[in-house]
């Protein structure tokens, strides 16, 4: 099995605050040590990983021998790591290339080289490779480019894609792409079916998984048509507008696919299969990998407790236990809600002092004057009242003028519920109703 990484492996963008950077890089060496470890073939990094420190991620492959490649990759003047990685498996000699996207932005002293130069040069000492894989962090038009212009590639993995899909498009060249989702949350899983003599791929069983990608593309793009002409919500109308252009460039895409998928070739076409498989609660832990996750997490736990913090806030967020005296019954269905018991989720799995989990989990966080850090968040635990309704301090010193937002928009949602944290299941429409107070009375209604 050949294993790889498609980057952003520690981080999702090119910035990261100097509050974060140490629990990030505790995180970020268990991630290496894992997959060296266990095995990994070729990795290429992100801007994400760069965010981490370019000397920091040089010394620490060094240290774990993680097989980094970035063939366009420059730092200072040098390149902190190889243009290409060499696997044999299955008894078949693989190089594996890793490409930057020169349009992401990289820390101070690196630069991004042109993408298809670097690879020519990366494969001038492979010519007898036969199976070449290009690690891309480029656009899908770029690699469609890069299909077109270097028939050596046989196959890409792009990353970086929030959306994923099961099916590998088929390039130029006859050149098979599969796209890697992001934040660790699926294992990409391709089986190559190796025919001997040929020179590209054929996607087994794409005409069917295009059809119904087609079909499903169809249907919700008539539906965002559908709610765009029906709303009067300016909100909703860009929402549906996004999801409009989105659909009109999605669909003559897959319908060029499905062209291409539907001609027969009769030279000899090795076969591709790709699946997304979950990782969540059914997939059993690796013994020794969650003894050193649990070591990781004692480690950030005891970092955090020693950080300091201005201590629990005193600004314009009061705690639920304020709404309890006014609104018992809205208060008491709200304990029955998975919002209420979100902080405690944390605890139970010993990441509530996680920079990247416990804004969701707490009340406030994504707030100017809210909690900061993990060590501020006091009477503010769980998804409270204030986290839909906004700060309550002023409405509780003069509930009659200071008003609360009674009917909080979708945008208050998706901070959290971001489709990417969620993997994509979370809808407004379906969802609101789970946690609204509608037929709840205390005193005045308040829906």
């Amino acid at each position: 099995m050949l294993v790889l990484d498609g980057g952003d492996l520690f981080w999702k963008t090119a910035r990261m605050s100097d509050k974060r950077l140490r629990q990030q890089r505790r995180k970020g060496a268990l991630q290496l040590d894992v997959l060296t470890t266990s095995g990994i073939h070729a990795m290429v990094p992100g801007k994400g990983d760069l965010a981490l420190g370019v000397d920091w991620l040089t010394e620490r492959a060094k240290a774990t021998g993680a097989p980094y490649t970035a063939a366009n990759l420059m730092c200072d003047g040098a390149a902190p790591f190889p243009p290409s990685q060499t696997a044999t498996v299955a008894g078949l000699d693989i190089r594996v290339v890793g490409l930057l996207s020169d349009e992401a932005l990289m820390p101070r002293g690196c630069v991004v080289a042109p993408a298809g130069p670097a690879l020519a040069r990366a494969l001038e000492d492979a010519p007898d490779a036969d199976l070449v894989v290009v690690l891309s962090r480029l656009s899908l038009d770029d690699d469609i480019a890069l299909a077109e212009a270097e028939p050596r590639i046989d196959l890409i993995v792009g990353g970086g894609s929030q959306t994923a899909r099961p099916t590998p498009k088929l390039l130029g060249h006859n050149t098979a792409r599969i796209e890697l989702g992001t934040r660790g949350k699926k294992l990409g899983v391709t089986t190559v079916h190796w025919e001997p003599g040929a020179t590209g791929f054929a996607v087994q069983g794409s005409v069917e998984e295009l059809e119904k990608q087609l079909d499903r593309l169809k249907k919700r793009r008539a539906s965002a048509a559908d709610h765009l002409e029906r709303t009067d919500d300016e909100r909703s109308k860009e929402r549906q507008q996004r999801r409009l252009d989105h659909y009109d460039k999605e669909i003559p895409r897959v319908e060029a696919e499905l062209a291409a998928a539907r001609s027969e070739s009769s030279d000899p076409m090795h076969g591709i299969d790709f699946e997304l498989q979950s990782l969540g609660p059914g997939v059993a832990d690796h013994p020794a990998t969650a003894e050193k996750v649990a070591q990781a997490l004692a480690d950030i736990e005891a970092m955090e407790a020693a950080a300091k913090s201005s201590g629990p806030l005193r600004g314009p967020f009061m705690g639920s236990g304020s709404c309890a005296g006014c609104h018992p019954a809205q208060t008491q269905q709200w304990k029955d809600t998975p919002h209420a018991k979100a902080w405690r989720t944390l605890v139970d799995q010993k990441r509530h002092v996680d920079l990247d989990c416990y804004g969701c989990h707490a009340t406030g966080a994504f707030h100017p004057e809210g909690p900061a850090h993990p060590n501020q968040v006091g009477q503010l635990k769980g998804v409270g009242c204030e986290s839909c309704h906004g700060p309550g301090r002023d409405h509780v010193r003069d509930p009659k003028t200071a008003r609360m937002e009674v009917d909080p928009p979708e945008a208050t949602c998706i901070q959290c519920h971001d489709g990417e944290q969620d993997e994509g299941r979370f809808d407004f429409e379906s969802y609101r109703p789970k946690i609204v107070h509608t037929g709840v009375v205390s005193g005045a209604p308040t829906e």
